[in-house]
C-alpha cells in the first residue's frame, strides 16, 4: 500500500474528531444538563424551623455541650414522604447528595443562649421536632436556689437593726430588678407590637399582588386570542376592556349575521357585500380597541411590578426585624429573673426579721437556701431552601460530553473498519496481473489489467474515512468532463463542505462548476485585483464552490508559486475538503501543490494500459512515486 492511501485509511486525531462533531457533543450537553436542572426545580423545598432558647445564668449553665449532644442523639431522622415514579428517584439522589449535612442541630452562645434548629420537608415536621428539641432542653432544668441570709433571733437591737438594713438592701435591689424589667419589656413592646401580625399581612398582600402580576401578564401575552370573558377581574372595570368587549361583541353579532345571510345569498348580492363591509369595518374596530386595552394593560402591570417591589421590601424588612424581638425578648427574660430572685431574698429576710423580733435567743445566723424553678424565653424562626442541584446538573452535564464523545470516537472507527479496509480502499501501487477470468470480464467494474483503479464511490469513502483535507487530481490524456467534477459533486451530497480548484489552461473543471469563460480567480487575488468571496463560484446542483485560475497574469514566478500557496491553504482552512485539477501544469508546478498531508490522484477513464503506464512513467520521472489511480466516473461494483 503506497503512502497516498495509508494517509486516507490513517485515523483522525482525537481532537479534530471532536471538533467534526462539537454541534452533537455540545447539544448532547446542553439537553442533558437542562434535563438535570429542570428535574431539579420538581424537588420540593426543605424548611428549617430555628428556636431560640434563654434562661438566667445560673440555670442555663446546664446546658454543656454533651447534654446538646445527648438531646441531638435521641432526635429521629427526618421524614421520608413516600412518593413514586422518577420524581421518587430524583428526591433520593438529592437528599444523597447533601446526606453529610445534618438535619438536626444545637449551639451554645457565649451569653448562655441555646439555639436549636431541624430540617424537614414538611414545615409542621421542623416545627414539631424543632419543639421536641426545645421541650428536651427546658426540661432538664432544675430549680435554682435563691439563696437567703436568715440572721438567727438576736437578744440585743443590734441584730435587728442589721436585719432591717439587709432587707432596705434587698429591697433596693429588688426595685433596681424590676426597673431592668420594665424597661426590657417596653423595648420588648416597641418591636413586638404589631410586628408578627404585620408581617403575615404583608407576606398575605405580597403573594396576591404577585398572583395578580401573573394573571395580567398572562392575560397580556395571549391578548390576540382571548376572550373577553378570559380578562382577570381587576380590569374589568376599566374604560378600555369595555370598549374591547363591546367590539367583540358587534364583530361576532356581524359574523353570525354574515354566516346567516351566506346560506341563502350568494357572495355578488348587494347586501352581503354590504353586511362584509360592515364586518370589515367591526375588524379594523376591535384590532384598535385591543390595541388600546393592551396599552393600558402596560400601564397597569407595570404598576403591579411596583407594588410587588414595595411589598417584598417590606417582607424583607419585617423578617430582619424578627432577629432583634428575639434579642429583646432574651434580655427581658434575664431580668424576670433576676426581679424573682430578688423578691424571693426578700421574702427570706422579711421572715427572719419576723422571727428575730418574737424570739429573744436563737441559733446562730445561717444561709437558706429558697428552690425556684427558672424562667425560660423561646423565640421561633423559620426560613425555606432548596437542595443544591448545581453538582448534579454538573454531573449530567459531563455525561452527556463524555457520553456523546465516546459515541463520535466509536462511530469514526466503525466507519473506517467499515469503509476503509484494504479491500475497498483503492491502493495505488501496480504490481504484476494475470489474465481475468470470464466472471471478472462480464463485471460492471472495468479495470485495467496492469493497474488497479479505484472507482470514484470508494475513492470517496477513503477520504470521507479519512477526513483528508486536500487531494491533486492530475488525469492522463484528454479529458472533456474532468473526474474532480463527479468527485467534488458527490463529496458534496454526501455532506462535505467541498471546494474545486481548477489551475488548469483549459478550465474545463471550472466551466462544469459553473464558472464563467474570464471570470476572476486565483491569479486575480493574488495580484490583488480580487477577493475571496469574489472568486468563489458556487455549484447550482450540489452547492459545492468552484475556483478558477483567474484571467491576471503575475510577472515573477517565485512570488506567483509562494502566494498561490497562501491562497490554497486559506481556501483549505474553510473547507472539509479542497480538490485541485492540475491538467498540463509542469511536474515542478505539481510538486509545490503536494503538502506532506496531501493526495496524489491520477485519473484515468478510457485510456489503455499503454496511456496509463506512459502517464505513469512520466510521473515517476519527474519523483511522484506516491499516487492513487481513479476512475470519477466509475461506479463500484
Amino acid at each position: 500500500m503506497t503512502d497516498a492511501a495509508a494517509r486516507i485509511e490513517r485515523p483522525t486525531g482525537v481532537m479534530r474528531l471532536l471538533w467534526s462533531n462539537r454541534a452533537r457533543i455540545l447539544g448532547s450537553t446542553a439537553a442533558l444538563g437542562l434535563a438535570a436542572f429542570l428535574a431539579g426545580t420538581l424537588v420540593p423545598p426543605s424548611h428549617r424551623a430555628t428556636i431560640r432558647i434563654s434562661a438566667a445564668s445560673g440555670a442555663s449553665a446546664v446546658w454543656d455541650e454533651a447534654m446538646l449532644q445527648g438531646v441531638l442523639a435521641t432526635e429521629a431522622a427526618q421524614t421520608r414522604p413516600e412518593r413514586s415514579g422518577v420524581l421518587a428517584v430524583w428526591i433520593h439522589l438529592i437528599d444523597q447528595s447533601s446526606a453529610l449535612r445534618p438535619d438536626v442541630g444545637a449551639e451554645r452562645s457565649p451569653d448562655g443562649t441555646v439555639v436549636v434548629w431541624a430540617e424537614d420537608h414538611d414545615a409542621d415536621d421542623a416545627r414539631r421536632r424543632a419543639w421536641s428539641l426545645a421541650n428536651q432542653l427546658t426540661d432538664r432544668l432544675g430549680p435554682v436556689q435563691a439563696t437567703a441570709i436568715v440572721p438567727a433571733p438576736a437578744r440585743s437591737a443590734s441584730t435587728v437593726q442589721a436585719l432591717d438594713d439587709s432587707i432596705s438592701k434587698a429591697q433596693g435591689a429588688l426595685s433596681a430588678a424590676e426597673a431592668r424589667l420594665a424597661e426590657a419589656q417596653r423595648g420588648s413592646a416597641q418591636l413586638n407590637a404589631g410586628s408578627r401580625s404585620t408581617l403575615d399581612a404583608d407576606r398575605r398582600a405580597a403573594d396576591s399582588a404577585r398572583r395578580d402580576l401573573q394573571d395580567l401578564d398572562r392575560f397580556a401575552r395571549n391578548l390576540g386570542n382571548a376572550a373577553p370573558s378570559d380578562a382577570p377581574a381587576g380590569i374589568r372595570t376599566s374604560e378600555e376592556w369595555l370598549g374591547w368587549r363591546d367590539a367583540v361583541a358587534r364583530r361576532e353579532a356581524a359574523a353570525l349575521q354574515v354566516a346567516d345571510l351566506s346560506r341563502t345569498l350568494l357572495d355578488g348580492h348587494p347586501r352581503m357585500a354590504t353586511v362584509r363591509l360592515r364586518l370589515a369595518d367591526l375588524d379594523e374596530e376591535t384590532s384598535a380597541a385591543r390595541s388600546r386595552l393592551a396599552a393600558a394593560l402596560e400601564r397597569r402591570i407595570a404598576t403591579q411590578r411596583r407594588e410587588v417591589g414595595r411589598l417584598e421590601r417590606r417582607v424583607s424588612e419585617g423578617e430582619a426585624a424578627s432577629g432583634e424581638q428575639a434579642s429583646a425578648q432574651a434580655r427581658v427574660t434575664g431580668a424576670q429573673a433576676d426581679a424573682e430572685a430578688a423578691r424571693q431574698t426578700l421574702a427570706a429576710l422579711e421572715e427572719a426579721r419576723r422571727v428575730a423580733g418574737q424570739a429573744e435567743e436563737g441559733p446562730q445566723p445561717s444561709v437558706s437556701a429558697v428552690p425556684s424553678m427558672p424562667a425560660v424565653s423561646t423565640a421561633l424562626s423559620e426560613t425555606e431552601y432548596r437542595p443544591n442541584i448545581w453538582p448534579i446538573v454538573a454531573g449530567s452535564a459531563a455525561f452527556g460530553f463524555l457520553g456523546s464523545s465516546l459515541y463520535a470516537v466509536l462511530g469514526a472507527m466503525r466507519r473506517r473498519s467499515e469503509v476503509a479496509t484494504p479491500e475497498r480502499v483503492a491502493t495505488a501501487r501496480t504490481r504484476d496481473c494475470v489474465e481475468p477470468t470470464a466472471r471478472e470480464a462480464v463485471e460492471p467494474r472495468v479495470s485495467s489489467r496492469a493497474f488497479d483503479i479505484t472507482p470514484a464511490d470508494e475513492l470517496i469513502g477513503g477520504i470521507l474515512a479519512s477526513e483528508i483535507s486536500r487531494v491533486v487530481i492530475v488525469p492522463i490524456g484528454t479529458d472533456e468532463r474532468p473526474a474532480a467534477v463527479e468527485i467534488v459533486r458527490r463529496l458534496a451530497l454526501r455532506g462535505k463542505q467541498g471546494a474545486l480548484v481548477d489551475l488548469s489552461e483549459r478550465q474545463l473543471a471550472a466551466r462544469a462548476m459553473g464558472v464563467e469563460r474570464d471570470a476572476l480567480g486565483i491569479s486575480d487575488m493574488i495580484a490583488g485585483d480580487a477577493t475571496f468571496a469574489e472568486i468563489a463560484r458556487r455549484d447550482f446542483a450540489t452547492k459545492a464552490e468552484a475556483f478558477g485560475a483567474g484571467r491576471t497574469t503575475v510577472g515573477e514566478a517565485a512570488f506567483f508559486a509562494m502566494e498561490r500557496r497562501n491562497v490554497l491553504e486559506f481556501i483549505e482552512r474553510n473547507y472539509d475538503v479542497v480538490l485541485i485539477f492540475s491538467a498540463g501544469l509542469p511536474h515542478d508546478t505539481l510538486k509545490t501543490l503536494l503538502t506532506p498531508d496531501a493526495a496524489l490522484v491520477v485519473a484515468v477513464e478510457a485510456e489503455d494500459d499503454d496511456a496509463i503506464a506512459a502517464g505513469v512513467g512520466r510521473l515517476r520521472e519527474a519523483g511522484l512515486t506516491d499516487m492513487i489511480l481513479a476512475d470519477g466516473r466509475q461506479l463500484a461494483s
